[in-house]
């Protein structure tokens, strides 16, 4: 794998603990919606990472 592609992948996972963080400094964590939305957001990552490192003819 690229380096560019784990940068990518790495940041966005370290852009969606910030925001839970954020989120739960505001002490209204909603736990159900939370639940629901990380694995949407791994696949969401993951889909990504796989997208970028496809062999592109130039």
């Amino acid at each position: 794998m690229r380096h560019d592609i784990a940068a990518f992948g790495v940041g966005a996972f370290a852009l969606a603990v910030a925001a839970v963080a954020l989120w739960a400094a505001s002490g209204q964590v909603n736990w159900t919606w939370l639940g629901r939305l990380t694995p949407i957001l791994l696949i969401g990552i993951a889909i990504s990472m796989l997208a970028l490192s496809r062999h592109r003819r130039t």
